[in-house]
């Protein structure tokens, strides 16, 4: 009997990146810090991928690799190439794992938008995946806001995480984003009161500035 044997191209090593970033998913700080020793890099790197080592400590929900890489020097609010911080990938790519935790650590950054616009309130306010549901994340969205998340900001097409939660619960004709958008209906609502009570200690008025383009109608907007 003949036997083929075909060779493939042979695969290129794995990058530096790559290296700590497996030993990062595992949550074994010291084997990072073994890596990071022997490429001779320090853990708040920038990587050739234009990446810190955040990023996959965030998307795999390891809270002690976080706090130390945060504790190392590492930006919270570092955008990589197409504007993402390591909290809004995480809730980007989120699953049923996701711990509430990661959002207090990764705190100053819970308004930094990427490149379209998108803060980690406007991606919360939607489904994730690539086959997931129409739904946003309500427990998400209450960690959010209680840190500071702008319910009133709005992406480049003028949405804000209403908008945003609305365009997923008229694509399901089961209303499965349904509690979304009424619990950001009512958060702006409260935002909004604050807000005027905020400005009427100043003697200044509460402003309506922007729209909503996902329904064309005014949005109150926190300026003097």
């Amino acid at each position: 009997m003949i036997e083929f044997h075909f060779s493939g191209p042979p695969s290129s090593p794995p990058t530096t990146f790559q290296k700590l970033s497996a030993a990062v998913r595992k949550g074994d700080i010291h084997e990072v810090q073994r890596l990071c020793d022997i490429e001779g890099v320090e853990p708040r790197h920038v990587f050739d991928e234009g990446e810190t080592l955040l990023f996959p400590a965030a998307t795999s929900q390891r809270l002690e690799v976080c706090a130390w890489l945060i504790e190392q020097g590492v930006s919270v609010g570092f955008r990589n190439s197409i504007g993402r911080t390591a909290l809004l990938t995480a809730i980007h790519g989120r699953d049923g794992g996701w711990k509430h935790k990661l959002i207090a650590l990764l705190k100053p950054s819970v308004n930094i938008a990427d490149n379209d616009g998108l803060t980690p309130l406007m991606r919360a306010a939607r489904g994730a995946g690539l086959f997931g549901s129409n739904r946003g994340n309500l427990e998400i969205l209450k960690r959010l806001i209680e840190g500071g998340a702008d319910v009133f900001a709005q992406d480049n097409r003028g949405l804000t995480a209403l908008g945003h939660a609305n365009i997923d619960a008229r694509s399901s004709p089961s209303g499965v984003n349904d509690d979304v958008v009424a619990f950001l209906e009512q958060a702006m609502v409260q935002a909004a009161i604050r807000c005027h009570r905020l400005l009427a200690t100043s003697g200044s008025v509460l402003a309506v500035t922007k729209r909503d383009n996902s329904r064309n109608r005014p949005v109150l907007s926190c300026s003097r």
